[in-house]
């Protein structure tokens, strides 16, 4: 299955995928979220890919706090329509 492209979520927020050789996924993440952190910004995105299932991160550091780390998941359906 070909990845790169621009995927839209039904939150209405953007993952491009630049690249999707040898199993790997490059791009960014865009948010449609108005109450996220990274709202308006362009988030790099990295990851991987098999066949027709796809998982990939988007970091971006807000501050750092050495002793405290928060992982926050979150599930979203993308379609292969291009993102307008």
């Amino acid at each position: 299955m070909a990845w790169v492209g621009n995927w839209q979520n039904q939150f209405g927020s953007i993952l491009r995928i630049t690249s999707d050789a040898e199993g790997r996924i490059e791009g960014n993440f865009e948010t449609a979220l108005e109450d996220s952190g990274f709202y308006g910004q362009s988030v790099p995105v990295i990851g991987f890919h098999r066949g027709n299932c796809i998982g990939f991160v988007a970091v971006r550091c807000i501050a750092e706090f050495p002793s405290r780390h928060e992982a926050r998941y979150s599930e979203a359906r993308y379609s292969p329509e291009a993102a307008r």
